[in-house]
């Protein structure tokens, strides 16, 4: 498989950013030049999103691949929301590849189950699919709207933000691909057995990733920093707070 598209911005030790679902890689837009400032940062699509067109989600391992083969050999890596159970894949098959890692509003299991409250309702993720038949495009907007619902992101970024994503849609088997992996993705054991260091930002105003959560992480002694009236894109409506958050903790990288 071919590399995915990606941008290089900066000099510095490597970082790997990962967007989400139905999102690309400009999602990381209001923190990009900041972070430039003291990293190579390493922006890549995830396939069937952005630029990343005609490839695959799925089988998921063969989409972990191609993003190892398009990230740099050594770094740190983010990984917002969906983004963030690729992030702890790759550490998981790869772990010299990944120095550090930071999760974002991102649940190592998407979809609740037997013995797991701590996530999206089955229904959820149900209309989301049944959406995307009906009016995917509509569905993809009314999602990011809802990453920042209860926030106080003015009406005029979401806009922007919502026309900056339909610039380069993404594809509709992408779409479904993706929603796939968030209802059967139980990445878990996945987090207990990591042996890179872990970071978890979370959004005190998250729709999509319960607060309680929380509680999870810091049994494994995992270190959370939830970002106060923040949504599901901490990084988009606190992007000074999360850069300040990036800077400490892969300092070292």
């Amino acid at each position: 498989m071919s590399k995915l598209a990606h941008k290089i911005y900066g000099a510095g030790p490597d970082l790997v950013l990962l967007h989400g679902w139905g999102m690309h890689s400009g999602i990381w837009r209001p923190v990009l030049n900041r972070l430039a400032a003291d990293f190579r940062v390493t922006c890549i699509d995830l396939p069937g999103h952005g630029e990343s067109r005609g490839v695959s989600l799925r089988p998921f391992d063969e989409a972990i691949d191609a993003v190892v083969k398009t990230a740099p050999e050594n770094a740190g890596w983010v990984g917002w929301s969906l983004g963030g159970q690729l992030v702890l894949r790759v550490a998981e098959r790869f772990p010299g590849r990944v120095t550090k890692m930071m999760l974002v509003a991102s649940n190592p299991c998407f979809q609740q189950r037997e013995g797991w409250p701590t996530a999206m309702p089955p229904q959820q993720l149900t209309q989301f699919a049944d959406g995307l038949k009906a009016d995917w495009r509509k569905t993809v907007q009314r999602f990011l709207a809802l990453q920042f619902l209860g926030t106080d992101v003015p009406k005029a970024r979401l806009r922007a933000l919502q026309d900056e994503v339909m610039f380069s849609p993404p594809e509709v088997h992408a779409l479904m691909d993706g929603l796939v992996l968030l209802q059967s993705l139980d990445l878990r054991e996945a987090l207990r057995q990591a042996c890179q260091p872990i970071e978890v930002v979370l959004g005190e105003r998250d729709r999509l990733v319960p607060l309680a959560l929380e509680n999870f992480f810091q049994q494994l002694n995992v270190r959370v920093h939830v970002v106060a009236d923040a949504g599901h894109a901490p990084f988009v409506s606190h992007p000074g707070a999360f850069v300040e958050l990036v800077n400490r903790f892969f300092a070292d990288v």
